[in-house]
């Protein structure tokens, strides 16, 4: 029995160019950051959590005096915030998160409800 190819292989090809149209996006913002010498929010969160990964005595002087962490919205972080909270969280006497699945909002920057 033939069969008719329908769109898939179509659907495949436009996802691919898209797909492909967002990496070159991504790539050439990287570079346009890097040439201006300027850092957006998510590129801080990176840089933070690599400092406080091969850095441990940096946490411990940020963590110096502070005797409780505290983290509203919880739901709303991502795998790379979790990540830097995991430095701090680990080094803090006490630890308060506040979350709720629930109202989740931010998935669409990354953040995962099910870290929470």
């Amino acid at each position: 029995m033939a069969r008719h190819p329908g769109p898939k292989n179509e659907a495949a090809q436009r996802l691919q160019m898209l797909l492909a149209g967002a990496q070159e996006v991504r790539r050439l913002f990287a570079q346009a950051k890097e040439r201006l010498g300027v850092v957006d929010f998510g590129d801080m969160i990176a840089r933070a959590e690599a400092l406080l990964r091969a850095r441990p005595e940096a946490v411990a002087a940020m963590m110096d005096g502070i005797d409780c962490v505290i983290v509203d919205e919880f739901q709303d972080t991502n795998p790379v915030q979790f990540a830097l909270l995991a430095h701090l969280i680990k080094a803090a006497p006490r630890v308060v998160l506040v979350g709720d699945g629930k109202q989740a909002i931010m998935g669409f920057q990354g953040a995962d409800a099910r870290l929470s």
